[in-house]
């Protein structure tokens, strides 16, 4: 196949000069590091490979849900919480008080026939 042999070619560099690796890993290796580099779209691609070449790679083991006390949803969504919790606090000790709106003026008094 056409796709197989151009993948396995040997890698050339800006400089014309051939690599010792195929295309197909210089591929993988720069996918690897964009997603160790905080890439996103990178990290659910290369998680995607992984699941389809080796489903065990990414599935989490047991012994690695209890180190995180049995429930990782539950103790993100606390620290979550104490975080935000920290923030609105630190927004509210730095935020500047706001002036009131002045008040609209008293309507007339009905009683006061001091007008001529």
């Amino acid at each position: 196949m056409i796709l197989q042999r151009a993948l396995d070619a040997p890698a050339v560099d800006a400089a014309g000069k051939r690599r010792r690796i195929s295309k197909r890993e210089l591929m993988i290796r720069s996918l690897v590091e964009r997603a160790a580099g905080a890439d996103l779209a990178a990290t659910k691609l290369l998680f995607e490979m992984l699941r389809r070449a080796d489903p065990s790679a990414v599935t989490p083991d047991a012994a690695a849900d209890l180190s995180l006390g049995g429930d990782a949803l539950t103790l993100l969504k606390e620290r979550l919480a104490r975080l935000a919790s920290v923030q609105i606090a630190e927004a509210s000790a730095t935020a500047t008080p706001r002036s009131a709106p002045p008040a609209p003026p008293d309507p007339p008094d009905p009683a006061d026939t001091s007008e001529t």
